[in-house]
């Protein structure tokens, strides 16, 4: 049965079904089910919502879907990938208060 995106008709794929539709190109990905292993993230079932060989272009989307939905699991991977590397990083946030 395959995995469809209800709300576009999308289809939910793997990354190497991802590699064989958009050979060579840059993509904008969400993911849908992922997990973390030893400080990687291993991303499964993603949507491709944009193509292009534009970097700025990606980017400029990325920034604009994460702005309405910033709990989505957005990517910009390259095809030409044939594994995906997520290293995951902790950011530790450091306050500094002010005394008035």
């Amino acid at each position: 049965m395959e995995n469809i995106d209800n709300k576009k008709g999308r289809l939910c794929v793997k990354w190497d079904e991802v590699r064989r539709n958009y050979p060579n190109s840059g993509v904008l990905v969400d993911v849908l089910c992922a997990y973390s292993e030893e400080n990687k993230r291993i991303l499964s079932d993603m949507l491709v919502l944009e193509e292009s060989d534009s970097a700025h272009v990606l980017w400029n989307s990325y920034k604009e879907i994460n702005l309405k939905y910033p709990n989505k699991e957005l990517y910009i991977l390259h095809t030409s990938k044939k594994q995906i590397e997520v290293e995951e990083q902790t950011f530790l946030r450091i306050y500094k208060y002010h005394k008035y």
